[in-house]
């Protein structure tokens, strides 16, 4: 894929968060720009103008649970599952979000932006002939800050990323 999400996520021992890749196991990966819009209307015109006046970001993601320790997916998938049972909502739903686009930058360096976001869990189940599955959307919020990342690919596939900021 040319874009990729990491979320960070808290580590299973304490201590320090890491990005984690999202979207492990799903089909689809897009993000989504929702602008917002004012329509106005001069009396002397015909025709309407319409502004952007912002954009609310956000990413669905469809994926199932990894339940076994160790498997690929599994720290991000346990902490989907943290924030379900927790029925997470305000300060504990946040977290930082990097969108990098693997297109652009080389094999060790990909342009990236890091924004803060909350997760929410939309969907959890499935059918019974399915991996269980959970969906959740990631909303982003505010302004980002942007930079590169440096991914890391362990044994079992999971990637990791450390974001650099720079300055534009």
């Amino acid at each position: 894929p040319s874009m990729l999400m990491f979320l960070s996520v808290p580590e299973s021992s304490g201590g320090t968060s890491k990005f984690r890749l999202a979207g492990v196991y799903s089909d689809d990966l897009s993000l989504s720009y929702n602008p917002v819009t004012e329509e106005s209307q001069d009396v002397t015109e015909v025709a309407s103008t319409t502004d952007v006046t912002g954009y609310a970001l956000n990413i669905p993601v469809s994926t199932k649970v990894v339940a076994k320790e160790g498997d690929k997916g599994y720290e991000l998938s346990a902490y989907i599952q943290k924030l379900r049972r927790k029925l997470a909502t305000a300060g504990d739903a946040e977290t930082e979000v990097l969108i990098v686009d693997t297109y652009e930058g080389s094999e060790g360096s990909y342009t990236a932006q890091k924004f803060r976001g909350t997760i929410q869990i939309d969907t959890y189940g499935g059918p019974a002939s399915e991996s269980l599955g959970v969906d959740y959307t990631v909303n982003i919020n505010g302004e980002p800050e942007n930079g590169t990342v440096a991914i890391t690919k362990a044994s079992n596939g999971d990637m990791t990323a450390e974001f650099t900021k720079t300055g534009a």
